[in-house]
């Protein structure tokens, strides 16, 4: 457990920070972006869904028709949680997972598991450029219309 000192200075760190409306209404700089795809394997279809925040893996889903352990898709997908998108550092989490777990992915492969995450990965960039370039508010059409 906790010492008296150490349950004062969370309630206070709690109180001063976490409780604020400025904390709690806070809004990053960094919209998130979704890419998704679907690869089909021997061993099922596979469906990969990644939520990006910058260059990092916020979330990743991946299901499909395909059987495997629920606890190894949940740590697979718990792995990739807040992780780099470099393709090197995703194919070698995703391999350490496939060693410690490898029966429980039922004749999955792991290169295709890495394919589809960088894919999908790829995709949420694509996305995210796109946000970026979308003009938005209102603006003047030269013909004497305006637009929003």
């Amino acid at each position: 457990g906790f010492t008296r000192d150490e349950l004062d200075d969370i309630a206070k760190l709690e109180n001063e920070k976490y409780r604020t409306d400025d904390w709690i209404h806070q809004t990053t700089s960094v919209p998130d972006s979704n890419g998704s795809v679907k690869i089909k394997t021997e061993a099922g279809l596979i469906d990969v869904s990644v939520t990006m925040a910058g260059g990092m893996i916020k979330a990743a889903f991946i299901g499909g028709d395909f059987f495997a352990s629920e606890n190894a898709i949940a740590d697979l997908e718990a792995s990739l949680r807040w992780h780099a998108s470099q393709p090197e550092k995703v194919a070698a989490t995703i391999r350490t997972i496939f060693q410690s777990r490898q029966s429980e992915f039922n004749g999955i492969q792991p290169e295709v598991v890495i394919e589809a995450v960088m894919k999908a990965v790829s995709r949420a960039r694509v996305a995210e450029s796109q946000m970026r370039a979308d003009p938005y508010g209102c603006y003047v059409n030269p013909g004497g219309g305006v637009h929003a």
